[in-house]
């Protein structure tokens, strides 16, 4: 019994007919998009405010963990010059934390993206990162591309890369049309 359906899609009583049940719920299976009956204007694409907002709370997981290590080497360092002046030593010690803490940001970025396509501030706003073809979390090195390269091609055009997502349909910012990446609400 053949039920009447729109025009392009499978008749109702041939897809019953042809499901077993050891097939994979479609909810569970990682399905392209191109391969969905959903189009990307039926996607809920995180605001600018929500990914503002995000960064903001990682941003500030990353400064408490940079207080935390640059204040004790900052007062070791005061203590040590009895003329007022830094000791030298004490100065190049605090610009390697600062690298170390900048690579250190990097990572934390780039394990969580590539780990659940969230860090924590993405958790806080119930936000993800997404492969636009496959609507999965990004692998490690999408992530590097993303969080890395994208992140400075979109901070060296002096943050036009960042609000590229205020025009853009896809909500997508240049570091996501790089990566091939878009940020949904979950």
């Amino acid at each position: 019994m053949e039920q009447n359906s729109p025009a392009g899609s499978v008749p109702t009583a041939q897809v019953e007919a042809n499901f077993s049940p050891e097939m994979t719920p479609v909810s569970q299976a990682t399905v392209p998009l191109t391969q969905t009956t959903s189009t990307m204007s039926d996607l809920n694409y995180a605001s600018f405010g929500q990914r503002f907002l995000a960064l903001f709370v990682d941003s500030i997981l990353l400064g408490i963990a940079f207080i935390v290590v640059i204040v004790p080497v900052g007062i070791m360092g005061a203590a040590t010059g009895n003329d007022g002046t830094l000791n030298p030593f004490f100065s190049v010690l605090i610009m390697l934390i600062q690298l170390l803490v900048s690579v250190l940001g990097f990572a934390y970025m780039v394990f969580f993206i590539g780990r659940s396509g969230q860090t924590i501030g993405k958790k806080v706003m119930k936000i993800k990162v997404v492969k636009l073809d496959t609507m999965d979390h990004l692998t490690y090195g999408g992530a590097v591309l993303r969080e890395v390269l994208g992140k400075m091609v979109s901070g060296i055009t002096f943050y036009v890369g960042y609000l590229w997502m205020l025009w853009d349909p896809q909500k997508q910012t240049l570091h996501d049309k790089i990566a091939g990446t878009i940020v949904v609400k979950v």
